[in-house]
């Protein structure tokens, strides 16, 4: 098989993936890889809320979610879906950076953590 075919080939491959994704009937299901803390998770919520495209807002927001959490966040501010309901706080934010940074990120470490010594243990204080 030249280049060329296999070039074909694997475009081929690549639109049948796409139409099946598109259309909904393909087998593909990703992994969704959620936060486990908490205040991560909703921190990362905030920050999908935020973003500047209603509809990425709402597909990166709904998708830090599993399935049911969804429905349940979307009950819960009184909307039919989360879909819904994301489009509906974004509407609200009016300054992006300050609604995504409302809650701080935590990733560094403590002060004391990180700080070089200036003194060797061994020396008395």
């Amino acid at each position: 098989m030249s280049g060329e075919q296999r070039a074909l080939e694997i475009r081929q491959d690549a639109d049948k993936v796409i139409q099946a994704c598109d259309s909904g009937t393909g087998t593909y299901h990703p992994n969704k890889i959620l936060s486990t803390d908490p205040y991560e998770a909703v921190r990362r919520v905030y920050d999908a809320i935020a973003q500047p495209t209603p509809e990425v807002a709402a597909a990166q927001a709904c998708g830090r979610f599993r399935d049911d959490v969804q429905q349940k966040f979307a009950a819960d501010l009184g909307f039919n879906d989360c879909h819904e309901a994301v489009l509906a706080l974004h509407a609200h934010v009016t300054n992006v950076n300050d609604y995504a940074q409302s809650i701080r990120s935590y990733e560094s470490s403590p002060v004391g953590d990180w700080l070089p010594r200036t003194r060797d243990r061994t020396d008395p204080q």
